[in-house]
């Protein structure tokens, strides 16, 4: 699978960086056999939040002997230096290491919760010195801030995923695509990934107007 270089990092990531949000409500078994799946494909980047459920445990006895194959994402909600110090060393004791390569502020929505993160006592400062520290090496932030349509429906078919995924990894300054976080999608979102081509432009145009009379915009 093709690697590229993740953001300003060193790092050259896999174009799949798994979603660990797969793992939700799932069996360690079948966490197992999600994990074998993974690193067959080549995946070398985990994505994983204390919001995804049991993904963090579920991680956890992989992180402990298999730590050196990943470059690990992870994420706090906490918006006090406080409470996101908590999430740290919560999430280390669950994913079963001493360091993360990325550690994010999860989902911020607005300015207000930006000042408040980055001002005096906030989450920032928590980040800040786990990176000080060496407990991570970089620092990011994540944003969402428009709700779903009420009826959703992901592609869940081969001939659908994969001119997605050669659409999305065509585009200039994409390092890669987050995979699906559904364990029944994620095997055909990874062979996609393991067979992109890349499209040209005027085939990307043509899906984008396409896909504005056929569909409803996630985003807006």
């Amino acid at each position: 699978m093709e690697r590229r270089r993740f953001g300003r990092t060193e790092h050259r990531s896999a174009v799949a960086i798994f979603g660990a949000a797969a793992l939700w409500e799932v069996e360690q078994a079948e966490a197992d056999a999600v994990m074998e799946r993974v690193i067959a494909a080549g995946v070398n980047h985990l994505d994983v939040a204390p919001q995804y459920g049991l993904a963090e445990e579920r991680l956890g006895p992989w992180l402990a002997r298999e730590r050196d194959r990943f470059f690990v994402g992870c994420k706090t909600m906490g918006r006090t230096k406080a409470d996101a110090a908590w999430d740290l060393r919560r999430s280390l004791e669950l994913l079963r290491t001493d360091h993360l390569d990325l550690y994010q502020l999860h989902a911020i929505t607005s300015l207000g919760e930006l000042d408040l993160v980055t001002g005096p006592g906030g989450a920032l400062e928590a980040l800040t010195e786990a990176r000080e520290a060496g407990v991570t090496r970089w620092l990011g932030i994540t944003g969402h801030g428009v709700d779903a349509p009420a009826v959703f429906r992901p592609f869940d078919r081969p001939e659908t995923i994969q001119p997605a995924v050669d659409f999305t990894l065509s585009l200039e300054g994409v390092t890669g695509i987050c995979t699906a976080g559904d364990t029944r999608v994620l095997p055909m979102v990874l062979d996609a990934c393991e067979r992109f081509t890349p499209m040209p432009a005027e085939e990307r145009e043509r899906l984008i107007e396409d896909g504005a009379a056929r569909f409803t915009p996630l985003f807006g």
